[in-house]
């Protein structure tokens, strides 16, 4: 049971500049776990020495607002040591598994102020601290309930404009909920900014606390706006999240996912379609392809100018304001212009 997360890393001021570029970076995190079951991390890292990590569960304080006390000495609970991490400039994909014992108690049984919490830190070999965080987890005990959505297997890394593809999922309900699946577009600071597609169930019904296993197939816009042509930041991530049946959010998983234009190429090689001139006032003219359909997208995806016409020559953008914009041909080629 996890939710993706994205973790900010705090870096470690007793080391070097050279040291202070490594990072640990989380894409799982279990949450709502189960006494005596297996918790499991799914992690990333860089760092220029040698490096191992560790994850412990313990018992930390409160403040009074609820915010957890920063105390590395809080009661710990269980954990687990991954050695000999070799050094790496790419992010690395690691997964990290935490046996949760089943005799502890169970969250609801703290004390007020104390939670149960994830340490996790990026050491050097010779256990100097580089990198890490704190995440406050709930334990419940075993065969209970609760409202929970994850991913199935892999989800696709890369997928094409124009095509499908499949998003599985596994879910447990306490009571109906309403479930969303979608492709959806993000800011640079990690803010929703809109759905690309999606697909939803509402409501689903409760469940045991045997997960219900699904597969949404989602048909990526053939307009939409390839990653590599996104503005300021922006990305595409694969979203899923359970709802009240009143569409209040509850929790849900994202994924990175990047989107390229279609594969369906015709004749010849992409790299010879082009369009001129660029940038463009009126007239702007292809090369390269035989054109029978045009549109043109503003760098939100929304369609501006759809033209179809066999052995088109050109499209006037004269009525577009001045700005970026992306023109397909042939539902396929997708190519950036200027309009001045």
């Amino acid at each position: 049971m996890k939710k993706t997360l994205l973790l900010l890393t705090f870096l470690a001021t007793a080391f070097t500049a050279s040291l202070q570029a490594q990072t640990l970076t989380f894409t799982e995190l279990p949450n709502n776990v189960p006494l005596g079951s297996a918790a499991s991390f799914e992690l990333s890292y860089t760092s220029e020495v040698p490096a191992k990590m560790e994850v412990s569960l313990n018992i930390f304080g409160l403040d009074d607002q609820g915010n957890l006390v920063q105390d590395w000495n809080g009661t710990w609970q269980a954990g687990t040591i991954v050695t000999d991490l070799p050094a790496t400039a790419t992010a690395t994909p690691q997964t990290i598994v935490v046996n949760v014992p089943g005799a502890i108690a169970p969250s609801s049984q703290l004390p007020a102020n104390k939670t149960y919490v994830w340490a996790l830190s990026l050491k050097t070999a010779s256990d100097g601290w580089i990198t890490g965080s704190q995440h406050a987890v709930t334990l419940i005990p075993s065969g209970t309930v609760v409202d929970d959505i994850d991913f199935v297997g892999t989800t696709v890394a890369t997928v094409a404009a124009g095509t499908t593809a499949d998003v599985g999922y596994s879910y447990t309900l306490t009571e109906p909920r309403n479930i969303k699946v979608a492709l959806s577009k993000y800011n640079s600071s990690g803010g929703w900014m809109g759905d690309i597609v999606s697909t939803t169930l509402e409501p689903a019904p409760a469940t045991t606390v045997t997960p219900v296993q699904a597969v949404a197939n989602l048909a990526i816009p053939s307009g939409t706006v390839p990653s590599d042509m996104l503005q300021n930041g922006e990305n595409y991530k694969w979203e899923i999240g359970v709802f009240t049946t009143g569409w209040g959010y509850l929790m849900g998983s994202k994924s990175d996912v990047t989107v390229t234009t279609s594969m369906r190429v015709e004749q010849g090689s992409m790299k010879s379609v082009s369009v001129y001139p660029n940038p463009a006032s009126g007239m702007l003219s292809f090369a390269g392809i035989e054109v029978s359909s045009a549109a043109v997208y503003d760098v939100t995806g929304k369609i501006l100018l759809n033209i179809e016409e066999e052995n088109m020559a050109g499209i006037d953008v004269s009525s577009l304001a001045n700005g970026i914009y992306i023109v397909q041909l042939n539902n396929t080629s997708a190519i950036k212009f200027i309009k001045n």
